[in-house]
């Protein structure tokens, strides 16, 4: 019976950081963000929410990475989840995003870790 909630547990857990990194990936897709190579990596938080998001240019490809994580209080492992964007308006200072259709990963496609927030 111990086994079994403690098995029970750790999968509820993992469901709960699962959603927050979605949730944060969401959230932060609705967030107007810097462009052009002068804003290097951004990340917002919303601590209420207890959401983590952040943004890379990826300057070799015409996609930006966006980061969300997924991290419950009292636990130290964080879930971590990518979604390739574009800016709506890639021509202005700032601009909200458009997720790229099939661009959604839970593993970061380049090998810096700068890039992926190792």
């Amino acid at each position: 019976m111990d086994s079994a909630l403690y098995v029970t547990h750790d999968e509820r857990r993992y469901w709960q950081t699962l959603t927050l990194a979605e949730s944060s990936l969401q959230w932060g897709i609705g967030q107007v963000w810097l462009m052009g190579s002068r804003s290097g990596e951004q990340c917002l938080n919303s601590v209420t929410e207890g959401l983590r998001v952040c943004l890379r240019q990826v300057l070799s490809e015409y996609y930006i990475l966006l980061r969300g994580e997924g991290h419950l209080s009292g636990s130290s492992s964080v879930m971590v989840l990518y979604q390739r964007v574009v800016p709506i308006e890639p021509d202005g200072d700032t601009s909200p995003l458009k997720p790229i259709a099939g661009g959604w990963l839970d593993f970061c496609l380049e090998r810096q870790e700068a890039i992926c927030g190792g």
